[in-house]
């Protein structure tokens, strides 16, 4: 079976509450980082990006800094929009949502 390229990895991850996305992230971002660290068997599925921005959120910063976002109505605009840009210009690999998306 054909993989993707690392550099071209994206995914959405749709949860059922907002108070469920940064829980979500947050353990995609520790299997990620025991992978990284060769802890784990798995190849990475992604690069980690060579600079992550800075969000208003706190949490959502530090998820930034794996190529993780999260996007949920308790974000403010910036925030969400930060998201939704980064995805698309491939900045962030992985986004944990709600409908908001």
């Amino acid at each position: 079976m054909a993989e993707w390229p690392r550099s071209v990895f994206r995914c959405l991850v749709f949860v059922n509450s907002r108070k469920a996305c940064p829980q979500a992230a947050e353990h995609i971002r520790k299997q990620y980082a025991e992978a990284a660290a060769g802890i784990a068997t798995e190849p990475l599925p992604w690069d980690l990006p060579t600079s992550a921005p800075v969000a208003d959120d706190k949490v959502l910063t530090n998820l930034l800094k794996y190529g993780i976002g999260v996007h949920h109505a308790g974000l403010n605009f910036n925030d969400r929009h930060l998201v939704e840009h980064g995805f698309i210009n491939g900045l962030i690999s992985v986004v944990v949502c709600t409908t908001t998306l």
